[in-house]
């Protein structure tokens, strides 16, 4: 298996951002999304989805043990739970699945439900994004570098333009690093509100720029490459910030039915196999975090939501030679980092250092130069 670190190899700062790092300029948490992710899918309260959403919301607090802010991450798994549930029931039903209120059918109005709100995702995080302390994040970006590595679980665009303000060279590390390689290499894990998924044969502007096509060798030799894989028959788009929005107002005049928004989604459980480019990111991320000599984690809790994350970075640890086993410095910068640090500590060992602040109180300038 390909490595994926032969564009990162020179990475000497890795930075992990999570939620956290922009809260800072007023981007919600996980645990704020969830509101504001039901207003703009204007659910309403008295309809099918309304009912089943409060009632399902009134049942995770009780197990949840309290009434603290629902994670938005949370609420996605129980209700995809719910409707696997729904589903077996449907096994126990005397009459076939689409005759009346039966169990599967439940399970379907629950899925709806789902895509619904995965649908306000995007819409929420662009309306916060217009109104977010920019300068904030411009605080940081303006300390960074070529050869830094940027891996980034947002699915916000805030660091590319303030990188763009700095007239800081970047790239995604996908077909766009090409030119020159060694730039400020910004890695989207999960996606990014400004890329689009389409099909192969779809003609896109001419101002859309393409991060990933796969080749492959048997299609250059004229066999057929099956419709379900989606890593050949898509190819991923991104586009310029200026015409960033919803999916119909960015593709406008296109078949938008053929394309979707590169955003992998909530849960813990997120298909990023369906979003062409992703297993090159993540190899690359991976690459970044076994070469970095220095490694800075900020406001990303590794959450059981982050399941894959923990995988990733402790296999890219594993991966370092011995001589250079550990980084030389890991910061874990949260303002929850003793609450944090046991399971950091598993992954990154005893140079984990701490620093019990919100990303809009470091004074970047001192740390980044120590």
């Amino acid at each position: 298996m390909p490595r994926g670190n032969e564009m990162t190899k020179k990475c000497n700062r890795a930075f992990v951002l999570g939620a956290g790092f922009s809260k800072a300029a007023g981007m919600p948490l996980s645990t704020e999304l969830t509101a504001k992710l039901v207003r703009e899918a204007r659910l309403g309260s008295r309809g099918e989805h309304g009912r089943y959403l409060r009632n399902l919301m009134r049942s995770i607090v009780k197990i949840s043990g309290g009434p603290t802010g629902l994670n938005v991450e949370q609420l996605f798994d129980y209700a995809k739970l719910d409707a696997e549930m729904r589903k077996m029931a449907q096994q126990r039903c005397p009459v076939g699945r689409r005759y009346g209120c039966t169990p599967y059918n439940k399970a379907e109005m629950i899925e709806g439900l789902l895509r619904k709100l995965h649908d306000s995702l995007v819409r929420v995080i662009l309306k916060e994004q217009k109104r977010a302390a920019i300068r904030r994040i411009q605080q940081f970006t303006r300390h960074l570098h070529p050869g830094d590595g940027i891996i980034t679980f947002n699915y916000d665009t805030l660091v590319e333009r303030c990188l763009d303000s700095h007239q800081v060279s970047w790239h995604h590390g996908l077909d766009d690093q090409k030119e020159d390689p060694y730039r400020v290499v910004v890695l989207k894990m999960h996606g990014s509100i400004d890329w689009i998924v389409a099909p192969r044969n779809q003609k896109m502007p001419k101002t859309f720029n393409l991060l990933f096509s796969k080749t492959d060798e048997n299609a250059r030799r004229g066999r057929q490459v099956p419709p379900e894989e989606i890593e050949y028959h898509c190819q991923l788009w991104r586009v310029p910030f200026d015409h960033v929005g919803p999916l119909d107002e960015m593709c406008h005049g296109l078949s938008t039915f053929e394309l979707w928004q590169g955003v992998a989604g909530l849960g813990s459980f997120k298909p990023l196999h369906q979003l062409p480019g992703s297993g090159l990111t993540w190899a690359r991320a991976r690459g970044a975090l076994s070469e970095a000599e220095e490694i800075y984690v900020i406001g990303f809790s590794m959450s059981p939501f982050d399941g894959m994350a923990c995988l990733a970075f402790l296999e890219a640890i594993k991966r370092r030679t011995p001589r250079r086993r550990n980084p030389k410095r890991v910061c874990l910068i949260d303002p929850h980092a003793d609450e944090l640090a046991e399971r950091y500590l598993g992954v990154f060992g005893p140079s984990l250092t701490l620093i019990k602040k919100g990303a809009q109180d470091v004074d970047w300038s001192t740390l980044l130069k120590e």
